[in-house]
């Protein structure tokens, strides 16, 4: 069973590469959209047809700019992809291999079936980070056009000075900008739809690992984690003892099982592993963004290392801890924001209404950080500094 504060740990660098990604993108859009907001005094570009289609060519630019950054850091996940899940892989296995060794059991090498698992996780996973970086793409062409529609006829008229639409641009583009658009119709800006993926990967990568080796081992017994602050429909379930229906199972999950004999008197006992935790559905244990995992559990051997949580707490923690989800996600658009600032700075450094909108960022992401910081002591929350990185 792998904890939350491994998993975080462990997928931190999938997240900078996002993260890195990201504000490359951002930066590409912003130099474009900003040489076009600069060209707009050139009489040749005073035709509506003639802008038009410059904008449309430019805008051709700009996305292959951006596929030749998807490339780029493409590479650099696979790595890492491939990185994190041997390791999850491994540290799972000796995580399990203590409670089988404590029962006598002998430690066992990685199977097949195993190895099978990592390698169909790792490939979901890669699929997973194309379609994000082809619908963010995409997205960045779609901002591009819209804001040179919108801007440049407004700055060709006089009705607005460039720097107005460069601030315009500055405020907009970093905090909706560039976005994975689910099937669903949900939208994340890539950094956040990588790790909320990454971090569902690598738990489902150990859990369906825990599973394999309980199965080849004949376990019929889970015992999930505990943690305070779950979501209201986790912690009903939470830190409890489960009993497996092999077959139930694995038609949940991606596992190959050998077939077991029901063991009648533990079934008697413990309530459905799959029934309870709702394990296979996107709002169930490894769900999307679940923090759960599970372990096998061996009766007169094992035990539960955790403690009983009053539900009034847990749903208190939870209600905490959404707000300070909440606060990071608005200090990382300030930080957004004055990269933005920062990158139209470049292009022209004296400009009085950039440098004046940076102090107010800053201002404001001091004010905000502080705000940040005293409410996680008040509330015992442990900060989390990879959440207010961009």
């Amino acid at each position: 069973m792998l904890n939350e504060e491994y998993i975080e740990k462990l997928i931190a660098g999938s997240g900078e590469i996002a993260k890195n990604l990201h504000d490359a993108m951002i930066r590409t859009i912003l130099q474009r959209f900003i040489a076009r907001c600069m060209k707009t005094g050139n009489p040749s570009f005073s035709a509506i047809d003639r802008y038009q289609i410059n904008v449309l060519q430019e805008a051709g630019y700009a996305l292959a700019d951006l596929e030749k950054l998807i490339a780029q850091f493409t590479k650099l996940q696979i790595k890492e992809i491939r990185r994190l899940l041997r390791e999850a892989g491994i540290e799972t296995l000796r995580q399990d291999d203590e409670i089988y060794e404590q029962a006598g059991m002998a430690k066992s090498p990685m199977s097949a079936e195993m190895t099978r698992i990592i390698a169909f996780n790792y490939e979901r996973s890669l699929q997973l980070w194309r379609n994000y970086t082809q619908t963010t793409a995409r997205s960045g062409q779609e901002w591009f056009i819209k804001a040179c529609d919108t801007a440049l006829p407004l700055i060709q008229s006089g009705g607005m000075s460039y720097t107005e639409a460069i601030l315009d641009a500055v405020r907009d583009l970093p905090n909706r900008g560039l976005e994975v658009v689910y099937p669903t119709g949900h939208k994340d800006q890539i950094e956040v739809a990588t790790l909320r993926a990454v971090r569902t990967t690598v738990a489902q990568t150990s859990g369906q690992i825990t599973a394999q080796r309980a199965n080849e081992n004949g376990i019929h017994l889970f015992l999930t984690s505990a943690r305070m602050g779950a979501r209201p429909e986790h912690e009903k379930w939470q830190g409890k003892v489960f009993y497996v229906d092999w077959e139930k199972l694995a038609q949940k999950i991606p596992i190959n099982i050998e077939p077991m004999e029901d063991d009648y008197d533990l079934k008697a006992q413990y309530p459905d592993f799959v029934d309870e935790t709702k394990i296979g559905t996107v709002t169930g244990l490894h769900g999307v963004n679940c923090r759960h995992s599970y372990m096998p559990y061996i009766e007169g051997v094992s035990y539960s290392p955790f403690e009983d949580i009053d539900p009034k707490k847990n749903a208190e923690a939870y209600k905490l801890s959404q707000k300070a989800r909440a606060m990071e996600r608005s200090i990382r658009a300030d930080k957004r924001e004055l990269t933005s600032v920062d990158d139209a700075l470049k292009v022209d450094p004296q400009n009085r209404e950039l440098l004046e909108e940076r102090n107010k960022v800053i201002g404001r992401l001091r004010k905000k950080t502080a705000q940040y910081y005293a409410f996680c002591k008040e509330h015992d929350i442990q900060t989390n500094e990879v959440r207010l990185a961009i």
